[in-house]
């Protein structure tokens, strides 16, 4: 079963995400102290072992079996069982894994492929706490590396596939401008001029929100990809 599909409290979401970052496990103290920074030490082992006890009574309600324990504490960690608990978040780093360790582009793409597909929602979404925004954070930019990492492979064969998986790194990393100009780039390729101006509106759009603009290089490209002489 996967845990993000579960639900349950504040308690179960915030326990269960950070348990998911650390599939090793956990000591209680450093869990402590990065979920709950500002509470008194004697408070924050309530709330610790609430949040453990939360997981295994929901997983339970959800599994309706009441024997495991679903969080392991052995060698004084705590982790999530892998035996009975299936992580996405922990099948998307084994992809990643796969990737970087892939002999050839075949088997890379086999990877990268299985990553994307596995890049479904945005990770403790809700959570507000650094380590979790945090982690999204570094997700963003590893899945927008990943997602154009797997076009690059597969522009020639198939660039209109291309094309979605960078749309959907976009939608991961919405501020990495090096990712629209790879779009625009595969649009100019495909004979689209109006989508190249499209991509860069998209991209105006995005920057605002940061008070930034695109750079040289984008604005550049712009001007020749769309200009008539370059499209015989």
């Amino acid at each position: 079963m996967k845990l993000t599909d579960q639900p349950g409290d504040l308690h179960f979401l915030m326990g269960s995400a950070y348990l998911a970052l650390h599939p090793d496990g956990v000591t209680r103290d450093r869990a402590n102290s990065e979920l709950w920074p500002d509470d008194s030490p004697e408070g924050v082992v309530m709330k610790f072992n609430t949040a453990v006890g939360n997981i295994r009574s929901v997983l339970r309600a959800a599994t309706g079996l009441s024997e495991p324990m679903y969080v392991i504490h052995s060698a004084s960690r705590y982790r999530i069982d892998p035996d009975l608990v299936d992580i996405d978040l922990w099948q998307l780093s084994s992809a990643l894994a796969d990737a970087q360790l892939a002999a050839n582009d075949t088997a890379r793409v086999k990877a990268l492929t299985a990553a994307a597909d596995l890049c479904t929602g945005e990770f403790a979404s809700g959570l507000t706490q650094e380590w979790a925004e945090s982690h999204r954070e570094y997700l963003r930019r590893t899945i927008g590396d990943a997602l154009a990492n797997l076009s690059r492979l597969i522009q020639e064969d198939d660039p209109e596939r291309a094309l979605m998986m960078l749309e959907q790194a976009i939608t991961h990393d919405p501020f990495c401008e090096s990712l629209y100009r790879h779009i625009m780039r595969l649009q100019a390729r495909l004979d689209r001029p109006e989508a190249v101006r499209r991509t860069y509106r998209l991209l105006t759009t995005r920057l605002d929100e940061l008070d930034a603009e695109p750079d040289d290089e984008t604005r550049n490209l712009l001007n020749s990809s769309t200009r008539p002489s370059n499209r015989n």
